[in-house]
């Protein structure tokens, strides 16, 4: 586990942060990092259309990614900008999750070309319809998807699951990456520290915001090593109750 002082201007020492406890400096840094992955779509799509790799029926598919993409975009920027007025209030509605996660993965679907990646979907039911906070869930799930795409190997499998228990949505994202030693698990989460592997970089910022939305939404995140098989399994569990609709 790495500790990134790059990101930590005004810091002499790892565990003496003033720039890390403003609020607004985090919060802006939480939307710069996960700004880059519509960002990332916004681009690929912009650079296939240029060399016309999309027949008639793809341009209007992709054209909605492009839509999707930007106003996740726009969602973040307006969600930081309350850290200068008021603190963001839980807004949730009934939807469909089932097809917002499916939304999800076409969304991240270009870094997974790009990497021969497969991203697969389960579900247990057709329609999960369910009451939440549909920026907060799509930084969450996007987050977690980005760290697996990052860590994945070339060709390698994604998983995302969707299940409705009693009183509770579980969501899983599984990879075929390497992994993390157990004894890094436990700092997991924790701000500006990111895996010991030299092949990838990483800020270590993705995972803290992973937790801390996480947390807002009354929910719990735990991520493990996989024990069939190498990789990760981060496991998001949401209660089903409605905690603070529009």
């Amino acid at each position: 586990m790495v500790y990134n002082s790059d990101l930590c201007m005004n810091c002499n020492r790892e565990d003496t942060c003033d720039f890390e406890s403003d609020e607004a400096v985090v919060r802006f840094e939480n939307a710069f990092h996960d700004i880059k992955t519509p960002l990332s779509t916004i681009m690929y799509v912009a650079q296939m259309m240029r060399e016309g790799m999309f027949n008639r029926a793809e341009l209007l598919s992709h054209a909605e990614r492009l839509k999707n993409s930007s106003e996740l975009i726009l969602s973040i920027i307006d969600s930081t900008a309350s850290v200068f007025n008021e603190r963001r209030q839980a807004c949730t509605e009934r939807q469909n999750m089932t097809e917002f996660m499916q939304q999800l993965i076409e969304n991240n679907d270009s870094e997974a070309l790009q990497k021969d990646i497969h991203i697969y979907f389960e579900c247990d039911t057709a329609d999960v319809m369910y009451n939440f906070d549909k920026l907060k869930l799509k930084r969450i799930v996007t987050n977690l998807l980005s760290n697996a795409l990052k860590f994945t190997p070339y060709g390698g499998e994604i998983e995302l699951s969707l299940k409705e228990k009693q009183r509770y949505i579980e969501i899983r994202v599984t990879d075929s990456g390497p992994g993390v030693p157990e004894e890094e698990l436990g700092h997991i989460f924790e701000r500006y520290v990111t895996k010991s592997d030299g092949n990838v970089k990483g800020q270590g910022i993705g995972l803290s915001i992973v937790k801390e939305l996480t947390d807002q939404m009354n929910g719990v995140v735990k991520i493990k090593n996989r024990k069939d098989s190498n990789g990760l399994e981060a496991i998001l569990t949401l209660p089903k109750y409605r905690y603070g609709d529009c």
